[in-house]
């Protein structure tokens, strides 16, 4: 299971053909309640832990992918990229990306309503942004949408409208394609 946060322990609880996995999650950062989500499903992890160039912020951001078993290369090919756009985005707004954890979840499109579900530390795409290294197309899209992605983190999940009149700036980067 992954989850909007940092995985505290897994534990199981239960007895023999009942026995469940229990999964624990700390948010760290004040989040409403709709700013969590749970992706559950057979999901292959490739982890990567990397800190921003940038000498104004200099955070640590433990990033995690996860894509359906058999995507692995694609999976590696596409987020090759996202150190390098936080690390713009931590440049042009002068501050660290607001979490110390990013997972970035790709899931069949059928599971999604749009290309995209953000949530607090948590993204979710559509495995049709998932590129091969000879898709330059899909490539370009993936980054694109990642890059917006990004945004939404910083614009509607950590930063939120100061009133409802704004709240349009926000759902207008969510949902633009």
């Amino acid at each position: 299971a992954i989850c909007s946060g940092n995985l505290i322990e897994t534990s199981r609880c239960g007895y023999a053909a009942k026995e469940r996995i229990v999964y624990t999650y700390t948010v760290k950062q004040q989040c409403f309640a709709g700013s969590l989500s749970i992706v559950v499903g057979p999901l292959v992890a490739l982890p990567e832990t990397s800190t921003a160039t940038s000498a104004a912020t200099r955070s640590t951001i433990q990033k995690t992918y996860f894509a359906p078993p058999g995507y692995v290369s694609e999976l590696a090919h596409t987020t090759q990229r996202v150190t390098g756009c936080i690390a713009m985005y931590e440049k042009y707004l002068a501050a660290p990306f607001p979490y110390n954890t990013l997972q970035v979840v790709y899931v069949p499109h059928e599971l999604l309503c749009t290309g995209m579900h953000v949530a607090s530390s948590l993204v979710i795409l559509s495995m049709e942004y998932l590129a091969r290294e000879i898709d330059v197309q899909v490539s370009l899209n993936a980054r694109l949408m990642q890059a917006r992605a990004l945004s939404v983190l910083w614009f509607g999940t950590y930063l939120l409208p100061d009133s409802e009149s704004d709240s349009w700036l926000v759902q207008v980067s969510k949902h633009r394609r």
